[in-house]
């Protein structure tokens, strides 16, 4: 028989020290398959949000219509707030995950959006994205320049994420919009270029340029090696998330995977 609870292995127990290791392989090889749990998520923090109508809020707004496609992937939004939880789906594992501003409280975004069962649910501060304007240089707000003191003040609340760190510059090229400024061809755009790939890999981030326009959200995504928006939901869609519950495969339970590889959720 296949022995399914702690009461029916307890009363095998009773019987030879050989018979007793026959019973636990036999639990362990086919018991009853994990099932997802619901009291783990994880928090994927992105910011700083300039504006509603910029590029920030853009990118945030497309990571939740990606990973609403599939059926299963579907975020849900609070009008006064942008709190979104999304089931990332992959053919490893599916994992719960909260989008949150940088500076937004876990509790208040939750009950706000009605998310989860609240009280029930552990949260962990798994991956951040700082977001900046790509096309500008200089020390403003959106700047490249202004991500220092968001990173330390991440660092300092414990909000900078374990598992996954990217940074986004993005741009809109709609309409002839600006276009990065590093992609200019000049020695003075490559050497900003390194500048910024450096200073995230000191930081542990990957640097990604974003086009956030609807054609250069739609592009890439068939590529073997992908870059802008599709390597951003790429990176996400195949993070090793912490509330990851992993899918049985050929009766086992999946495991030991690294950080990349498998296919991203929602497409």
């Amino acid at each position: 028989r296949t022995l399914g609870t702690i009461s029916q292995v307890a009363i095998a127990t009773t019987t030879t020290r050989s018979k007793v290791s026959k019973v636990i392989v036999i639990v362990i090889g086919i018991g009853p398959p994990q099932q997802a749990s619901m009291s783990n998520c994880s928090i994927l923090r992105i910011g700083p949000i300039d504006s509603e109508n910029g590029n920030a809020s853009r990118l945030r707004d497309a990571i939740a219509r990606h990973f609403q496609c599939g059926g299963e992937n579907r975020p849900r939004r609070d009008e006064n707030n942008f709190a979104t939880t999304m089931t990332i789906s992959n053919r490893y594992f599916d994992a719960s995950i909260l989008l949150l501003g940088l500076d937004e409280s876990i509790d208040a975004a939750v009950e706000k959006a009605g998310a989860m069962p609240f009280s029930s649910i552990r949260h962990e501060e798994d991956g951040v994205i700082l977001v900046f304007d790509a096309s500008v240089r200089g020390d403003g707000l959106a700047s490249f320049d202004s991500l220092g003191r968001v990173h330390a003040t991440a660092i300092r609340n414990d909000r900078a994420g374990d598992l996954l760190r990217l940074c986004v510059g993005t741009y809109n090229s709609h309409n002839g919009g600006p276009s990065p400024s590093t992609s200019d061809g000049s020695k003075g755009g490559e050497a900003e270029y390194s500048r910024r790939v450096l200073w995230c890999l000191d930081r542990g981030y990957e640097y990604v340029e974003a086009d956030v326009s609807g054609e250069g959200l739609e592009r890439g995504h068939d590529e073997r090696d992908k870059d802008g928006f599709a390597r951003v939901v790429e990176a996400v869609g195949t993070c090793m998330w912490s509330s990851r519950v992993m899918k049985k495969r050929g009766g086992v339970i999946g495991g030991g995977l690294g950080g990349g590889g498998g296919d991203g959720g929602g497409n």
